[in-house]
């Protein structure tokens, strides 16, 4: 196994110095040649140029040794740069090749991108059957993005027949996370009564989980909840600062429902709520209420 500190050192230098780095790096090369994890790791060092085609070149010839010896980080790596055209021409067809290569070997995050490119069929015929089979590997290993993803399709009933309590169960796992759109999906949840009883008080504590993470939709729920004393005692003035964030945070919806709440204002409640929004944005969403 190759020392990772001694590869670290190696990416400080690159970092600093591309011509000694390369320099270098070419005796490392032939010092280490047929050592897969080498291999691995000095196409990641190569890799980590942003802005040099060249090194990107280097990096996918050293992945593509590492994978063809079966390193899964190498394939996983491939299918990215096949997936992006960086340092090899874009070949969706070559990427899934080589995402199913680490996937296969238990890669989370290419099972991931194997259910994202049997959803929108790139590389592979669309098959959400197969979608949903790589999400639900990938979500069992912990992977936030595909528990979020296989909650969709049970909601929806893509590949799946439509499954709410199995919807929530994955939502919930990617909302413990920290995840703030499974947050805000609990919250629908609870709101609308979608595999449970209709609980307001609970959407409410979602919305407000993902609301104080930045999702505009939950913030625009939030101000709502508020205006209605749904799940929460009538505030306007928190309703105020709530659907002020939404528009700031992009919720294009939130600029009438601002309009709409202003009429049951008073000039000193609107003022008192355009302080508190200055003061909710200034503190990321935290200090709101």
């Amino acid at each position: 196994m190759v020392d990772h500190m001694k590869y670290i050192f190696l990416l400080t230098l690159l970092l600093t110095s591309i011509t000694f780095a390369e320099d270098f790096g070419e005796t490392i090369k032939l010092a280490l040649e047929g050592d897969a994890e080498a291999q691995y790791l000095l196409g990641f060092i190569y890799d980590q140029s942003k802005d040099n085609p060249e090194n990107k070149r280097k990096a996918f010839e050293l992945y593509l040794k590492a994978g063809s010896q079966g390193h899964p980080l190498a394939q996983f790596n491939l299918g990215t740069m096949y997936d992006n055209g960086e340092g090899v021409k874009k070949n969706k067809k070559e990427a899934v090749s080589w995402y199913l290569k680490a996937a296969q070997q238990g890669n989370s995050q290419a099972q991931l991108n194997l259910g994202n490119s049997y959803v929108d069929g790139e590389g592979v015929e669309k098959d959400y059957g197969k979608a949903v089979r790589w999400y639900l590997k990938s979500a069992k290993q912990g992977n936030v993005s595909a528990q979020v993803n296989l909650g969709a399709m049970y909601e929806k009933g893509d590949g799946v027949t439509v499954d709410y309590k199995k919807a929530l169960k994955w939502y919930l796992k990617a909302a413990q996370q920290g995840n703030s759109n499974a947050m805000y999906n609990l919250g629908q949840f609870y709101n609308d009564g979608l595999g449970v009883a209709i609980d307001h008080k609970e959407a409410f504590k979602w919305y407000l989980k993902s609301g104080q993470k930045g999702n505009a939709l939950a913030q625009h729920n939030l101000g709502v909840m508020y205006a209605n004393g749904e799940g929460i005692p009538e505030n306007y003035i928190s309703a105020y600062v709530w659907l002020s964030m939404a528009k700031t945070s992009g919720a294009k919806i939130a600029t009438g429902s601002i309009e709409t709440i202003k009429i049951r204002m008073t000039e000193q409640q609107i003022a008192e709520g355009q302080t508190r929004a200055a003061k909710c944005f200034k503190s990321n969403f935290k200090d709101c209420d």
